[in-house]
């Protein structure tokens, strides 16, 4: 077989193999960097939540159809349904639980996004109504100030 032959061989090869890539998921080996958050801190003072420790769930989302179930959820919906969420997408989603107490600072906590991050967003267990709700972008720091009645998320630059 000739130089060229061989070439045309190889790259058919390498072109074959890499169709159950196309339009897939990053795979695992190849993905170096994450796609989204990887720290946070909480700022909580002692009349955050009323007084009362707040639960707090930080929620990378990898499939459409969870992003879809979740992204429109209230708090108090998400938490009430948590765990029929983990049966309906054991695979689509990665959370990670806090419970903060009023006054209590926990600083440069790891988030560890994963790759083909579609979405993430923090819920905080509130007493009262409201939607206690926050979409994150493409920030890799911030911090979470816990109020009297609702929540603020500053996120970093750089």
């Amino acid at each position: 077989m000739s130089r060229l032959g061989r070439g045309v061989a190889a790259l058919s090869l390498l072109l074959l193999a890499s169709l159950p890539l196309a339009g897939c998921k990053t795979p695992k080996i190849l993905c170096f960097k994450s796609s989204g958050l990887g720290t946070l801190a909480f700022n909580s003072t002692d009349a955050s939540n009323g007084g009362r420790a707040v639960t707090i769930d930080l929620v990378f989302i990898t499939e459409k159809p969870v992003f879809q179930a979740i992204s429109k959820m209230k708090a108090r919906d998400y938490f009430t349904n948590h765990e029929q969420l983990e049966r309906d997408f054991p695979k689509g989603y990665r959370f990670t639980q806090w419970q903060v107490q009023p006054g209590q600072y926990l600083e440069a906590t790891a988030a560890h996004a994963p790759c083909n991050l579609i979405g993430a967003y923090i819920f905080v267990n509130y007493r009262g109504e409201g939607e206690f709700r926050q979409r994150l972008g493409k920030e890799k720091r911030g911090t979470l100030v816990l109020g009297e009645k609702d929540f603020k998320w500053i996120p970093e630059k750089g």
